[in-house]
């Protein structure tokens, strides 16, 4: 769990222990991009990141390359479509932040789901 005092933002991807949910959910400890975050709020809106390849298949995914920058250790795929309300202390570990252009797109792609014209 971070420290309270500890700045969560927006776009980076930290280690996540994601609670077991019913269905088809990412859980356990795994990569997630924070999409949304209110300082004084003790939740946060993240997306699940996975290797699985062939999550691309699905609407609202972004594949990210692992960069210095990203922290990632191997080519991954943003799960836009699992966007999910988390408790900050799920976040356990911060683990670097997407590259401008990866931010963009991820953008781009929300909003697309979420129905917002921009």
């Amino acid at each position: 769990m971070p420290p309270p005092a500890t700045k969560i933002a927006r776009f980076e991807i930290w280690w996540l222990q994601l609670p077991h949910q019913d269905g088809h959910h990412q859980t356990g400890r795994r990569p997630g991009v924070v999409v949304a975050d209110e300082p004084d709020n003790r939740f946060c809106i993240i997306a699940p990141v996975t290797t699985n390849l062939d999550r691309r298949r699905f609407k609202c995914t972004h594949v990210v390359e692992p960069s210095p920058e990203n922290g990632l250790e191997e080519r991954s795929v943003v799960l836009g479509f699992q966007i999910r309300y988390l408790d900050r202390n799920r976040l356990v570990e911060r683990i670097g932040r997407l590259a401008a252009n990866d931010q963009a797109v991820l953008d781009g792609l929300l909003a697309d789901l979420l129905g917002f014209d921009g």
